[in-house]
């Protein structure tokens, strides 16, 4: 974010370098076309451009949804009822919310530890998406080098789209795993 700007403002200035980057690559490809396959070409542009983006953020939605699962569930399995140190946060968090509502002071801080939980396996499964969009990219670039240029350009396309998830959000209620949460 930029100093002393607004978060959105600085994700719409993030999401305008990519136009830069797919004519960028565009330009690589077209200077090193043959003239005969222009056809082939620029269907392969508008097919990468429209279909390269939405498989691209279908896969990656899917991944993070099921790597939050995995975490929200190990993270889970350390928090239990009847440990010390989970005790010790609970009554922390009881005794926060107990000057407003007495009687739901215990279930508030359960939604609370729950949410801690859920927005740590979130931080997991984003950390697990940048490491997938990095070998993805880096085994890209290997096989553009070992193939021909018809493939590269089509390398070239899901390198693209695996750049263009990068300001994903996570649908809502992914669901934390804590025991004793109900």
């Amino acid at each position: 974010m930029m100093r002393g700007g607004s978060p959105n403002r600085s994700q719409k200035l993030m999401r305008l370098r990519v136009l830069p980057q797919f004519v960028a690559i565009i330009v690589i490809a077209l200077s090193n076309a043959n003239p005969k396959r222009a056809t082939a070409f620029s269907a392969y542009i508008q097919v990468l451009r429209l279909g390269g983006a939405q498989i691209g953020l279908a896969l990656m939605m899917t991944w993070l949804r099921i790597r939050e699962q995995v975490h929200s569930h190990q993270l889970g399995q350390h928090v239990s009822d009847g440990e010390a140190s989970v005790e010790q946060a609970m009554a922390a968090l009881a005794s926060r919310f107990a000057p407003f509502d007495a009687g739901a002071a215990y279930q508030r801080a359960l939604g609370t530890l729950a949410s801690l939980v859920k927005q740590q396996a979130n931080v997991l499964a984003y950390i697990d998406g940048f490491q997938l969009c990095y070998w993805l990219a880096l085994a890209a670039l290997l096989l553009s080098q070992l193939t021909s240029y018809s493939l590269t350009y089509l390398v070239f396309g899901a390198v693209m789209a695996v750049t263009l998830v990068e300001s994903l959000r996570l649908p809502g209620n992914a669901g934390a795993h804590v025991s004793g949460a109900g």
